[in-house]
This record gives structure tokens, sequence and C-alpha cells, in this order.
């Protein structure tokens, strides 16, 4: 199998729909790491078997990577 080069920066990815593509990808994962926080948060507040600080330390990685994703979402935005 060959070896496939991997971009390394953003300005390596080539063509305007590879970056709205992995855009757009960006922007499902945000939404969805913030969506399963308030769903961590909620259960916090109304326990079921999830204990406080495991809880809050998941609530926080979560945002940590909505965070990431987002600031990754717009500076592809912004490159076009």
């Amino acid at each position: 199998m060959a070896k496939q080069n991997h971009p390394k920066k953003l300005k390596d990815i080539k063509g305007p729909i590879a970056r709205a593509e992995l855009q757009r990808a960006h922007y499902i994962i945000t939404v969805l790491a913030l969506a399963l926080t308030v769903l961590v948060a909620l259960n916090i507040v109304e326990p079921v078997q999830f204990d406080a600080l495991l809880g809050s330390i998941a609530s926080a990685l979560l945002i940590v990577v909505a965070g990431v994703s987002l600031v990754i979402a717009v500076a592809l935005g912004r490159l076009k």
C-alpha cells in the first residue's frame, strides 16, 4: 500500500469542497459535544448514576472538545 501524505496545516487542505466538508464536520462535532454536555449536566442536577465529580470532569472535557472543534470550524471558514 502506498503511503499517503496527510495535510499537516489547514492551508495544506486543497479545494473548497474539502474545506467546506471539514468545516461542516467540525460544526456537527461541536453541536454533538454541547448536547452531550447538557445531558451530563442535567444528570448531575437530577442524579441517575453519575457522581458529581465524574459528571463535572466529563462536562469540562466535552466543553474543551466543543471549543476546539468550533475554533477549527471558524478558522476553516476564514480560509476561503
